[in-house]
């Protein structure tokens, strides 16, 4: 988790650098305050002057509103940025063309079947209508495998799969050759601690019409791409 948000902020740094750069040259263009470079260096540094310390300072509470001003302009601009950029990187795919652009949670792209448009598995289709999940899960009275159809799903904030919630439940001993069971109730939520495994189906649903009957009628047949 520490070298995680290292990482963030050695990442945010130089994007941090640039969003300054860009405000000190509006501010200076547009206004007539400017920037003083030498007093945000002697900060950083530290100075050991009483007199430079106070004179700093004294600087600083003389225009606080309009540093106040440009770091509130400065942050609504990184955030609205950072928005435009996000919403760019999913309307273009560019996440699921390259890792680069990815979350870094490899679960959203599997349970939201994102992953079938990752080059490597070369998928020409990848338009599915619905997931089915198969999930062993570890219980007090042995290992159950549970199966239904994929509703939602919860991650965690360490990249992680928090839970999921299935409809149409059914269960059945994972080390006996029995037929599913039906679940009472519409969904079920199963927690991550609780799973050992889980298999993932992308099934797509196609309507045809039977030839037999006539054109009202139509038959259901679903193909299946499973990861």
């Amino acid at each position: 988790m520490e070298n995680k948000f290292l990482i963030e902020i050695a990442v945010a740094i130089p994007f941090a650098i640039a969003f300054h750069v860009i405000g000190i040259v509006i501010i200076e263009w547009l206004t007539t305050y400017n920037i003083e470079l030498p007093i945000v260096g002697a900060l950083l540094v530290g100075v050991n002057e009483t007199s430079e310390v106070k004179a700093i300072f004294t600087n600083i509470k003389t225009h606080l509103w309009q540093i106040a001003v440009y770091n509130a302009l400065l942050m609504a601009l990184a955030f609205a940025s950072g928005m435009l950029f996000k919403i760019f990187i999913r309307s273009s795919g560019l996440d699921r063309k390259s890792p680069l652009f990815r979350f870094p949670n490899k679960w959203y792209y599997i349970l939201s079947g994102e992953i079938l448009e990752f080059p490597q598995f070369g998928i020409t289709n990848p338009e599915f209508d619905t997931a089915v999940v198969d999930i062993l899960v570890n219980t007090e009275n042995g290992s159950y495998i549970y199966t239904g159809e994929l509703m939602d799903f919860y991650l965690s904030d360490t990249g992680g799969l928090e839970s999921v919630v299935i409809r149409f439940p059914m269960k059945k001993k994972f080390d006996q050759p029995s037929t599913f069971q039906e679940i009472p109730g519409k969904f079920l939520h199963i927690g991550h601690d609780q799973i050992l495994n889980m298999n993932v189906r992308y099934i797509t649903i196609e309507e045809t019409t039977d030839p037999f009957i006539g054109d009202e009628a139509e038959n259901i047949s679903a193909s299946t791409s499973t990861l």
